[in-house]
Formats: structure tokens, sequence, C-alpha cells
């Protein structure tokens, strides 16, 4: 019975799998990269955590503002009453990607064995979280320290009496009783919800190009709303309407969209390089198989893009818990290159 050649790829990756899993060698780097993964993502929470901590209990700076100024009289709006609440921002940022990438990659990436498409979704996961832990953070430390004033601040401090001038006066002139809420009102440069919408969806935007090959010369229109119009549209909605929720202005809207972005691109290219390789310029192997006409070099000291942006039809295949070169041959190579 013959196969479709993905079909055959994907039986092959298996047999590859298979053929090393026994190894003591394999046993050994599996349990250093889920080790190695284990301190990541404890990294991770523990800067987001610390980015949370600071952004929310952290004092701001300055605490004064004057009390004639026209961009300062803007009314308070709740937190759950504006446009995106923080349960929503969750949802959008972090929920939705996870899903939608999810199905993604085992719907779109069949030619892989589900072990490498597990690799994949995973490091997907550890570039969104590290896209968020690494926005949040900045965003919470720029927050106390720049110390703006928000368009509602006058509305949070709800002042009794002060002086009819342009002088600018502190929170002892405020009636507000909570003191959170009065503090966050000096928190408007950069918005966080914008840094946290767009580094969420720089990160799902590329890894979509990646997975559904946006620039494979076929021009489905689908792959372009899902992979462009989707996240851009959803980022720039979210970020915006914290301008009509009175909680910033347009330039901290664009100060906060610029970190998310740089975030996002960063901890993309972290796990997912540019850029693959064909030159290997130092290889040590100690091991060699053969398996149907396909040569498996374990144990070798190889740097190469697993899943690169441009092109997933390098069919040379690295495993991060345990790498491996695999060489097709050329008539197989190129029979290949235009299943994608």
């Amino acid at each position: 019975m013959s196969f479709p050649l993905k079909e055959q790829l994907s039986m092959l990756y298996e047999k590859l799998d298979a053929s090393i899993s026994g190894s003591s060698i394999h046993n050994r780097t599996t349990l250093l990269a889920a080790l190695s993964y284990l301190v990541t993502w404890i990294i991770y929470f523990i800067v987001l955590i610390c980015g949370l901590c600071y952004g929310r209990i952290g004092i701001p700076r300055r605490t004064e503002f004057d009390p004639l100024d026209r961009r300062l009289i803007f009314p308070y709006v709740s937190e759950p009453d504006t446009f995106t609440p923080v349960w929503q921002l969750v949802i959008w940022s972090v929920l939705a990607p996870l899903i939608m990438m999810a199905i993604f990659t085992f719907k779109f990436t069949r030619t892989f064995s589900l072990k490498q498409r597990l690799i994949m979704f995973h490091r997907f996961m550890l570039a969104l979280m590290c896209s968020i832990s690494l926005e949040l953070f900045v965003v919470s430390c720029i927050k106390n320290v720049a110390s703006v004033a928000r368009p509602d601040i006058i509305s949070r401090c709800e002042p009794a009496n002060y002086p009819n001038s342009r002088t600018p006066i502190g929170i002892s002139f405020c009636n507000q009783s909570n003191q959170q809420i009065l503090y966050e009102g000096f928190r408007s440069f950069p918005s966080g919800h914008s840094a946290t919408v767009f580094a969420s969806m720089t990160v799902q935007s590329l890894y979509s190009i990646t997975v559904l090959q946006l620039y494979d010369h076929k021009g489905f229109a689908w792959k372009f709303i899902f992979c462009i119009l989707y996240p851009l549209t959803v980022a720039l909605v979210i970020s915006f309407s914290r301008v009509s929720d009175n909680r910033h202005r347009v330039s901290d809207v664009l100060a906060g969209s610029v970190i998310g972005i740089i975030s996002g691109i960063s901890a993309f290219t972290f796990y997912f390089p540019w850029h693959q390789s064909l030159e290997l310029k130092k290889v040590e192997c100690s091991i060699k198989k053969e398996l149907n006409g396909i040569t498996l070099i374990e144990k070798c000291n190889i740097h190469f893009c697993q899943y690169p942006i441009i092109s997933l039809s390098k069919l040379s295949i690295a495993s991060t818990a345990f790498q491996r070169l695999v060489i097709l041959k050329p008539e197989e190579l190129k029979a290949t290159e235009s299943i994608f």
C-alpha cells in the first residue's frame, strides 16, 4: 500500500524517534531538557509576579498634578465598566492564543511527528510567557517611575478645596478614601493593556505565519485574516479603548504598543530564530545509523533553527531534547519542496 508523501514523512519521523527513544543518551538529554524547561518556567513566573506586585503595590514617585489642567478632568470609570476589564484581557491575550495556536499546530503540521508538534507548541507557550513577563515587568517599572497622571485623576482625587491657581497639588488635597484607586491614577504612562495585548498578538501573529506558511505564494485569504488581520484588530481595539475609558492618552497607548511589539518579537525570535543556516560549521558526532536510506546522526553539536519562519520545508530536524540531524537523499529533498 502506498501512502501520500506527507504521510510517509510523518511515519518516517515516528520511526526515527522510536529508533533512539531507548538509548541512554536520549534519556539523559530528555531529563536535562525537562529540568531546563522547568527552570525557565519558574524564572518567567518570578519575573511575572515581581512585575505584578510592583505594579500593584509600588508607590508612584510623584503624586502631584495641576488641578486646572483640562486634560485631567475626565470622569473616572470603574474597572468592571471599562471596555476590556483585566479578566477579558487575560482571555484575549492568553487563553484565546493558546487555544487557536494549539488547533493550528496539530492541524497544519501533520508532516511532523506528534513529539515534534508538542515541542513546537511548547516553544510557542514559552515565547508567549516570555513576552508577557518581559513587557509587564518593564511597564510596571516605568509606570511608577514616570508617575504620569491619568486623564481621570481629578475625578479619582475628589478634591474638596484647592488653590485656584496652576500650582500643582498633592494627594493631601484629595478626599478619596481608597488609596489604591488614588495611586493608580498616577500610572498612566505607558499603557499596560496595550503592551500586554500587543506582546501577545505579536507572538501569535508570527507563530501563525510560521505554521500556516502565509508566504507560500498560494494567496489564501483566510491565512492573511488569521495571521495579520485578526491579531492586529484585537490589539488595536483593546489598546485604543483605554483612551475612551479615560485611562490613557494616545501617547500612552503608542508607547505601550511599542514595548509590547518589541517584547513579542524578542521572545518569538528567542525560541524561533529567523534564519536557518544550512552551513554546518562544526559537527561532533559519535553515533551514526541508517534507516530506510536515511542517515541519522546522534549526539551532534549542531545549532540551527528547528522551525524557521520563512519555510517549514527544510527537513533538517533538531530535537530540543535530543539533538540529531536527518539527511534526506537529494531526490527526496527535491520532492518535498512543493508539498508545503
